[in-house]
């Protein structure tokens, strides 16, 4: 497996990880997040310090309640063309910083 890609998707899994986090800390509820990787040897990538590429991901996803009953759920194919026009300072340095500004984005239009 090639590290940028391990490093991306960790990276994937600890966002969704923090924000389930935030979410729990906004409800009484507890979360959990699940992250599971299917067929990780067939991950295709660039490596994360080419801003030629715009940030790209495609997943399933399923947010269940206590019980466990599925409340929503489905696939997602996000991409951000305008990626290079976000406007923040804070962490902009970071290599991962467009793919965790695009999945922020779509968190928050998500878990409404």
């Amino acid at each position: 497996m090639n590290t940028p890609i391990t490093l991306r998707f960790l990276f994937a899994a600890a966002t969704l990880f923090v924000f389930g986090q935030t979410a729990r800390a906004q409800d009484a509820a507890p979360s959990k997040a699940t992250v599971t990787f299917e067929n990780p040897e067939r991950f295709t990538d660039v490596k994360d310090s080419k801003d030629i590429y715009m940030p790209r991901m495609k997943f399933t996803y399923a947010i269940t309640d206590e019980a466990g009953a599925v409340v929503k759920e489905g696939t997602e194919n996000l991409s951000d063309v305008n990626y290079l026009q976000n406007i923040g300072i804070v962490g902009r340095n970071d290599p991962l910083y467009h793919d965790l500004t695009m999945l922020r984005d779509w968190l928050r239009k998500t878990l409404k």
